[in-house]
């Protein structure tokens, strides 16, 4: 079964930062709304979701993070495009090779140490995220 994006970043949240739990609900709507730098849902690779929190908080940075590591390891084009048409829905994480999941972990890892996160929080984040991603890869095969 594929995960939604809002998922991915629960999930994430959930592992590296529970006590900002309660905060992602906007955080999702607010990139669902294209509160982010860029304007439109995924397409930044930087920055944060905008809705007047300390950028110090993961929230603030988990959707961006996780557009930039699909655009690293799916290419930003093929990103943009399947963003594109997924917008006014809950997109799915698009299926990854096991290759591709593994990847996922050190380019995850340097969008959460880029986005400014401690070193400890970010490779939680990384781990949570390549760990759901390299299951999903697993059981599609």
């Amino acid at each position: 079964m594929a995960l939604t994006y809002a998922e991915l970043a629960r999930l994430a949240v959930e592992t590296a930062a529970p006590e900002e739990l309660e905060l992602l609900p906007d955080a999702t709507a607010a990139w669902y709304d294209g509160k982010g730098r860029g304007g439109r849902p995924g397409r930044w690779t930087g920055g944060a979701v905008e809705f007047g929190l300390d950028a110090a908080l993961l929230v603030e940075v988990v959707f961006p993070l996780l557009t930039g590591t699909m655009a690293e390891v799916l290419g930003e084009r093929v990103t943009a495009r399947w963003f594109g048409r997924k917008r006014r829905r809950a997109p799915e994480v698009p299926a990854l090779t096991l290759a591709q999941a593994q990847r996922v972990r050190e380019e995850c890892l340097a969008q959460a140490l880029n986005a400014g996160l401690k070193p400890h929080r970010a490779a939680l984040v990384a781990d949570a995220v390549s760990g759901a991603l390299l299951l999903q890869a697993a059981d599609e095969r």
